[in-house]
């Protein structure tokens, strides 16, 4: 089975993303061929290449509103979130979606909504 893991950060250390990368080394383990999409310039791309996982780096779409901050600060943010949406369906229709497609993808898995690419992506390919 061909599976792609969209991953919300390049932390190694955050919960998410490593529960993320266990799920990526089980599945690559049994024999199915993983590709994950990863943030650029962190320690995950080496981590998830030293197990033999393929991986791509994108840029990092972020959509995470920080309520406890002031009305400017929020304003500013969910102005730079709604161009980070629009720049993200832009390159993934563009660049991802196609990538995808000729990866013959069979399951496309993400589980967060810090970045919307898995879901952009899904929508995009129609992938489940």
């Amino acid at each position: 089975m061909n599976i792609v893991i969209a991953f919300h950060d390049n932390d190694i250390y955050s919960g998410a993303t490593r529960s993320m990368f266990s799920l990526a080394e089980s599945w690559h383990a049994k024999g199915n061929s993983i590709i994950a999409l990863i943030p650029k310039n962190g320690q995950l791309k080496k981590a998830i290449e030293e197990k033999g996982i393929s991986v791509i780096e994108i840029p990092h779409f972020k959509t995470r509103v920080n309520l406890s901050r002031g009305y400017i600060y929020q304003t500013i943010t969910i102005f730079r979130g709604a161009i980070s949406q629009l720049l993200l369906k832009i390159y993934s229709f563009l660049i991802l979606s196609p990538m995808i497609r000729r990866a013959k993808t069979d399951i496309l898995y993400s589980n967060t909504t810090a970045t919307m690419v898995g879901y952009v992506l899904k929508k995009q390919t129609k992938i489940p």
